[in-house]
């Protein structure tokens, strides 16, 4: 009698497993994951390749820089070749940036950390309002919205139920022969315990379904500092023909009073979306 009721009171005092707890709602989800999201800001973020101990050098670079108007580049570098693999552009359609695709089409992680409006950012990619599970990572509890426990490929967003940090986007995208597919990106790591730097990730995987996934290792994280429009726009067009409806860098509005010029680097190699990521 005695062991059992030690049991029963382990039981009951133990936290509950993911699978068992109740799953929370919609609503919370977001809520909790509105409340980590990154202000919109100026940001210029580095990763590069993350391969193991005794390994071959990284061969692949990410590099992604944001605009609070409303302006995400991404780009990709093979660092073995010196060639930019990929460049894209997404604005928001009032800019008028010739070249740019629409901001909505952006990875869904990016405009996350971006600071764009999470519920317009969940019914783009589709993310089913009305499910909800829970998942781990380790002993990091993660509430999920739009998917159950067994629909990996489904679109769903993933936040730390503690902190509501995002911690993993899928999304469907056209692959490579014009049939949907889904791309999941997962993020890990934080670049800074406390403040502005917390909401980034250390480390980014990108894995399209029924590929190899790529990690990335952050190297670099400037936040607040304006950029220059060109280091913005679309490498392919010429300053004139690319000239945006609205200034996009530092005459956009005031540099914050954190921020200084940038290095006057020249515009960064091309990046695969998170949406089409690197081979191997």
């Amino acid at each position: 009698m005695r062991l059992s009721l030690l049991l029963l009171m382990l039981l009951t005092l133990s936290p509950a497993a993911p699978g068992r707890a109740a799953p929370p709602r919609s609503r919370a989800v977001v809520d909790k994951a509105r409340a980590a999201q990154p202000a919109p800001d100026w940001a210029h973020a580095t990763w590069l390749q993350e391969v193991g101990p005794g390994g071959p050098p990284p061969a692949l670079a990410l590099r992604v820089m944001l605009s609070p108007r409303g302006v995400v580049r991404q780009d990709v570098q093979g660092l073995r070749d010196g060639y930019a693999l990929e460049t894209l552009v997404w604005a928001d359609e009032d800019l008028g940036v010739a070249g740019a695709r629409p901001l909505v089409e952006a990875p869904a992680w990016l405009q996350v950390l971006a600071g764009r409006d999470l519920r317009a950012i969940l019914a783009a990619k589709g993310v089913a309002d009305g499910r909800t599970s829970l998942a781990h990572d380790g002993s990091t509890i993660l509430w999920v919205l739009g998917a159950g426990p067994h629909d990996p490929d489904l679109p769903q967003l993933h936040v730390e139920r503690a902190t509501g940090r995002l911690r993993a986007f899928v999304e469907r995208v056209a692959g490579v022969d014009g049939v949907p597919t889904s791309v999941a990106v997962t993020l890990s790591g934080r670049a800074a315990e406390v403040g502005p730097r917390a909401a980034w990730p250390q480390r980014i995987t990108i894995a399209p379904k029924g590929g190899a996934p790529v990690t990335f290792a952050l190297q670099r994280l400037e936040l607040g500092q304006p950029i220059a429009d060109a280091l913005l726009l679309p490498p392919a067009l010429a300053p004139a023909e690319a000239a945006p409806a609205v200034p996009l860098g530092p005459a956009a509005m005031p540099a914050p009073s954190k921020g200084g010029a940038p290095s006057p680097s020249a515009p960064p190699p091309s990046a695969p979306s998170p949406t089409a990521p690197p081979g191997p």
